[in-house]
């Protein structure tokens, strides 16, 4: 696992976002073909990278294998779910900005499309209605996001209410050792 330690520069402490960033950006042009043009591939090489487990699924596994993962009462999962549309994106928002690794997910059906989606919630906000940027690849250009384009410009939010939020419950993922 590469060290992908950042400072902050008042604190000289590691940033969670800043090592967050670091991984996504390392990880969203790998693989052939890229994980730029691939959600799911970016996801679970974000994974590899950071020390969380995701499925060798597409977007819709990803996310029955991310809801399954938040009932289970059998055992203390790695993920909790923070909910479905505005709620879950507030909560969202909120944990993003503590530097905690936040998915947002949809799946075919429900958004009307041929593919699910899945992406990161980062913490910085932007445009008109404070909306988070997103991290993430896909097949087409317009979700296609290496951090630049809001959740706004990545999802119709008319469907805001089928977008899945959840949290990877593991403060201390791999890259913080």
């Amino acid at each position: 696992m590469a060290d992908s330690r950042t400072t902050d520069k008042e604190t000289g402490m590691v940033t969670a976002n800043e090592v967050l960033m670091k991984a996504y950006k390392s990880r969203f042009n790998e693989a052939l073909p890229p994980n730029s043009e691939n959600c799911s591939g970016f996801l679970k090489s974000l994974g590899q990278e950071m020390g969380f487990y995701v499925p060798n699924l597409r977007a819709d596994g990803i996310l029955a294998y991310l809801e399954m993962m938040t009932v289970n009462n059998n055992y203390v999962s790695l993920w909790q779910k923070l909910g479905v549309g505005k709620e879950g994106l507030s909560k969202a928002i909120s944990y993003a900005q503590q530097g905690r690794l936040i998915i947002a997910a949809t799946n075919s059906v429900d958004y009307g499309q041929s593919e699910g989606h899945v992406a990161v919630v980062l913490s910085k906000r932007i445009g008109p209605h404070n909306a988070p940027l997103i991290f993430g690849g896909s097949t087409i250009a317009g979700p296609r996001s290496p951090g630049t384009k809001t959740i706004r410009m990545v999802w119709n939010m008319r469907k805001l209410h089928v977008i899945h939020f959840f949290m990877h419950r593991t403060i201390y993922l791999g890259l913080y050792e």
